[in-house]
């Protein structure tokens, strides 16, 4: 899976914050952008199992059988 994420500076508290388009609500920060791709992943993650769980059983897919990887592009928000 690959998403990109929308990557704002925190000027005032330091920092890094970001969105994914692709998924509505889905935000999560960073005191780096080591630290904010690793939450990126999480906050990816937690979206989808939190969705899936909305979803009948009967159309449900396993995550087991999705790939545990999460691409991020990091791309500055203008």
């Amino acid at each position: 899976m690959s998403f990109t994420a929308k990557v704002y500076r925190d000027r005032e508290a330091g920092g890094y914050y970001a969105r994914v388009p692709e998924l509505p609500g889905c935000w999560t920060q960073g005191e780096t952008l080591e630290e904010l791709r690793e939450n990126l992943a999480e906050a990816i993650q937690g979206w989808i199992e939190s969705v899936a769980k909305d979803v009948p059983r009967s159309r449900a897919v396993r995550m087991g059988s999705l790939e545990r990887t999460i691409r991020v592009e990091i791309v500055p928000a203008l």
